[in-house]
């Protein structure tokens, strides 16, 4: 059976008043990420690969 493809994108409100800094808070969501046990791969899916793929970008190593 060929392995799942990932539907997901990962978008936040980072940044905004009263909310954390976008690096501060992309570092917590990728620390949580690792807590649960996503592979290296799946986390840059999760965090952009998703993303450039829809966009038509090429997504960076």
């Amino acid at each position: 059976m060929p392995a799942p493809t990932m539907n997901t994108v990962l978008c936040s409100d980072l940044g905004l008043i009263d909310s954390p800094r976008p690096i501060d808070g992309h570092r917590e969501i990728v620390g949580h990420l690792l807590d649960l046990q996503f592979t290296e791969a799946e986390i840059k899916q999760l965090t952009g690969g998703g993303a450039a793929e829809l966009l038509g970008l090429e997504a960076v190593a």
